[in-house]
């Protein structure tokens, strides 16, 4: 399960970094940080 999570955010980084180049390093940092709590939440719920 957390493989897939990892993916989907590497996804959706890519989508939107392709949507707004600019702000990317913000998106990317957001984007660690998303997966980042998905893992904690997925780790106290087991």
């Amino acid at each position: 399960m957390p493989h897939i999570h990892v993916l989907y955010g590497m996804f959706l980084f890519d989508f939107i970094g392709n949507v707004t180049k600019s702000h990317s390093w913000i998106l990317y940092l957001l984007t660690l940080l998303a997966i980042f709590l998905k893992f904690v939440i997925l780790f106290d719920m087991c």
